[in-house]
């Protein structure tokens, strides 16, 4: 359990250092961080699916919001990576077709500030792909933006 909560913390802090630029101040990141680092030393119980959590938050204070155009989450979605739109139209050739437990969770992630999102289930394959998702996402729109090295780590925790 300790590898698990540290290849998280390791790719979280990853993934912040990457959005943030040297010498920059951003509070909005620090407040973040300064939340999510006791939280995830303090919880017994510990899912992978925090680090889509992750991004998807960082995203979203880093001003790349992705916006739920669609609230039916039981038919396919698209996640669109040029506007980062997730709605039922494949808007642009960067578009991801999403499962619908990909969809429910982000869904849920971007409507609600509640635990349950972990509880959904997503793991494994789908939690991988929605998790490669988000790094083109943020490929596309930060520039100089990297591939993490804590990746390693946290591949063998899903396995």
């Amino acid at each position: 359990k300790e590898l698990e909560r540290a290849s998280i913390l390791y790719a979280t802090l990853e993934l912040a250092a990457q959005l943030v630029h040297d010498n920059e101040n951003n509070e909005a990141i620090f407040d973040f961080l300064l939340k999510f680092i006791p939280w995830i030393g303090d919880h017994s119980i510990i899912f992978a699916s925090i680090f889509c959590y992750v991004q998807i938050r960082l995203a979203e204070l880093t001003g790349f919001n992705l916006t739920l155009e669609s609230d039916d989450t039981s038919n396919t979605l698209f996640f669109d990576i040029t506007h980062g739109l997730i709605s039922a139209n494949y808007n642009s050739e960067l578009s991801y077709k999403l499962s619908v437990l990909q969809t429910s969770f982000i869904q849920e992630v971007l409507t609600s500030r509640s635990p349950k999102v972990f509880k959904l289930g997503l793991q494994g394959g789908e939690l991988k792909q929605l998790i490669h998702h988000l790094d083109v996402y943020f490929t596309y729109h930060i520039e100089g933006y990297k591939e993490r090295r804590s990746d390693s780590i946290f591949e063998q925790m899903l396995q």
